[in-house]
């Protein structure tokens, strides 16, 4: 609309050569004033809406790392019943329930195929051709992990003693 107007004015001014203004228009230097005015109060509107829109960037940025943290903790907690078995070696058509079952046993501990949610090979982050994938078991419960472990620590600590 402003702009509108000074191209109107302009055309009334170029096309009356004398020195006189048109009626009803206001001196040149006014206008240009204005039109400054107005520029510097968009500027400013912006500049206000960019600060609000960093503030706002910060506040999710922060939301994104707490939902993150928060995820974290609650896969960790998913684990806690999980056991890795690293360097068993792979056998074609291996049932890995039979596996933790056997593994459990020499450990002197009777594990039944009930106590076990699933148990597969996995692929590690960084795989060496020569060694075999990891065995991850997923327990019931951390009482039955902590039972298995307890009693491979003891069979180690006998071991030991008897060597």
């Amino acid at each position: 609309m402003l702009l509108k107007n000074v191209c109107l004015i302009k055309q009334r001014k170029v096309g009356d050569n004398s020195k006189t203004p048109v009626r009803g228009s206001k001196p040149q230097g006014s206008i240009t004033q204005l039109s400054i005015n107005v520029l510097q109060n968009e500027h400013h509107d912006l500049k206000q809406d960019v600060v609000k829109l960093q503030a706002d960037i910060v506040e999710k940025d922060d939301q994104i790392l707490e939902l993150l943290h928060s995820i974290n903790k609650q896969q960790q907690w998913c684990r806690q019943s999980n056991i890795e078995i690293v360097g068993l070696p792979e056998a074609p058509n291996e049932n890995p329930k039979t596996l933790m079952v056997e593994i459990a046993k020499h450990a002197g501990l009777e594990l039944s195929f009930d106590e076990i949610e699933f148990a597969h090979r996995v692929q590690p982050f960084q795989s060496t051709p020569k060694r075999p994938k990891p065995l991850v078991i997923k327990l019931k419960d951390r009482i039955t992990k902590d039972r298995i472990l307890a009693c491979g620590k003891l069979k180690v600590s006998q071991q030991r003693i008897l060597d």
